[in-house]
């Protein structure tokens, strides 16, 4: 009688047990991702939060601060405080040159605090 030339039953029963710890491991890992990014994504916000106060009648407009949220994000991800540094200074600048503009003359990127 021949033997059948499949694989030993303790390799396939390994191969499965193998499967399902990849499997949850992945799934812990994106479940990490997914919060990290959450919290950055917060901090960002918290960061806009914090420069608000210094706009005046002219400030950037709401493009201007996602595109600044979008960059801050980047570089929050990617680790590298020299970039951070740098898209809080462009904001920054941006901040102050719609500051130096009158309420009447927004532009670049500024607008005018509507009331009412």
């Amino acid at each position: 009688m021949k033997k059948g030339q499949g694989l030993p039953l303790n390799t396939i029963i390994i191969a499965i047990i193998v499967l399902v710890v990849l499997v949850v491991i992945i799934a812990i890992f994106t479940g990490r991702i997914a919060i990290f990014e959450q919290q950055v994504s917060e901090q960002s916000k918290i960061e806009l939060i914090r420069v608000r106060p210094s706009y005046a009648a002219c400030h950037p407009t709401a493009s201007e601060e996602q595109n600044f949220l979008s960059k801050l994000d980047g570089a929050v991800k990617s680790g590298d405080v020299n970039e951070q540094a740098e898209v809080r200074s462009e904001f920054q600048d941006l901040i102050g040159q719609c500051s130096a503009l009158s309420e009447s003359n927004c532009r670049g990127g500024c607008t005018a605090v509507k009331v009412g």
